[in-house]
């Protein structure tokens, strides 16, 4: 099942794929996020999130090795 996602002041909301309910939330203020596929509202949620925080490690670890690679370099020399 298709669902959009929603936010409005830093919070989401996962609704079903339609376009009038879209239209109905969008006249309340929130502003879509993106169209994901998922089982219910809260798993729509959690799949929106799981590149994000995937994508933070991984900077956060190349980060953490140059660091490391900089410090055992100037100690070498």
């Amino acid at each position: 099942m298709y669902f959009y996602i929603l936010q409005k002041d830093n919070s989401l909301l996962a609704i079903e794929a339609d376009e009038k309910l879209f239209l109905a939330y969008e006249k309340q203020g929130f502003t879509y996020i993106d169209k994901v596929a998922a089982k219910d509202k809260n798993h729509a949620i959690k799949c929106l999130s799981k590149p994000s925080v995937i994508a933070k490690y991984t900077v956060s670890m190349v980060l953490l090795l140059a660091v490391l690679g900089f410090i055992f370099f100037i100690l070498k020399v």
